[in-house]
């Protein structure tokens, strides 16, 4: 059997120009319009880095962390979280484990304070330096950063620092199971055999693997240049998530989906 790979201009241009609306935290719109709002976010956030003020320190920090907290639950539990967050942490006087327990309330994830706690050290001992810290992340994107001593602290990883950075950051995506699950059954992984001669990847889609996550950015960075860069790592993330929760799920909607012509799984299943 012959397997045609979709192309990537083709079958993103579908999805985002398609009527599809996909909800999030209370609202509905369509994909397009995730992703036009991710970019302005992370301009108005890239903004927030460039005047080192206290203000701006709590501001970075109260986008940050939610991110770092989001293991196993849903992206509405981190907005609660984030909520809180604003509600009880205006000066670094208010980081106090008190405050804490009331931003957690409801979190089942035992060494979120843990997390917390050595987050706060971490800002600390680099006095509060946002500015470094994503000047490194953007100079070192093409690798994920690996270096980075955020990835040291216990329980986060890296889907957990991309999910922070592509808050700041157009050239970082957080795989999760939607991200992962919708490049793999379209067929977009079919790109990256050529990335195989590096041994630091492996060919995957289990973002809890090292070797497959670093597959899985070094593809995307991939697909963007194929895109001519008219789609960042970024709107790549928020084409895929929405396109993940609402057509290509875990019982994907293959009959009534718009690219089944063209992806892989759509013109291949019986």
């Amino acid at each position: 059997m012959n397997i045609l790979v979709p192309d990537t201009k083709e079958i993103i241009s579908k999805i985002v120009q398609s009527d599809i609306k996909s909800d999030f935290d209370g609202r509905e719109q369509k994909i397009v319009e995730w992703v036009k709002e991710q970019r302005i976010r992370i301009d108005e956030n890239k903004n927030i880095v460039k005047e080192k003020t206290e203000l701006n320190d709590i501001k970075i920090l109260n986008i940050v962390l939610p991110c770092l907290l989001a293991k196993n639950i849903s992206g509405e539990a981190v907005n609660k979280i984030s909520k809180r967050l604003n509600e009880k942490v205006k000066t670094k006087a208010n980081l106090i484990e008190e405050n804490y327990l009331y931003i957690l309330q409801g979190y089942k994830w035992k060494s979120g304070i843990q997390v917390i706690n050595d987050f706060v050290e971490w800002l600390n001992k680099n006095n509060w330096g946002w500015k470094r810290y994503f000047e490194l992340a953007e100079n070192n994107y093409k690798d994920n950063f690996q270096q980075d001593e955020l990835l040291k602290i216990k329980n986060i990883g890296f889907k957990l620092r991309d999910l922070a950075l592509s808050e700041f950051n157009k050239n970082y995506i957080a795989f999760d199971l939607h991200v992962a699950r919708v490049m793999t059954r379209i067929g977009l992984l079919n790109y990256g055999f050529d990335l195989l001669g590096d041994e630091n990847l492996e060919m995957g889609n289990n973002a809890s693997d090292k070797k497959h996550y670093l597959f899985l950015h070094r593809l995307a960075l991939k697909l963007s240049e194929l895109l001519d860069n008219k789609y960042s790592l970024s709107d790549l993330d928020r084409v895929f998530w929405h396109f993940g929760r609402i057509i290509c799920s875990s019982s994907p909607k293959c009959s009534s989906c718009q690219i089944k012509d063209i992806c892989l799984t759509g013109k291949n299943i019986k």
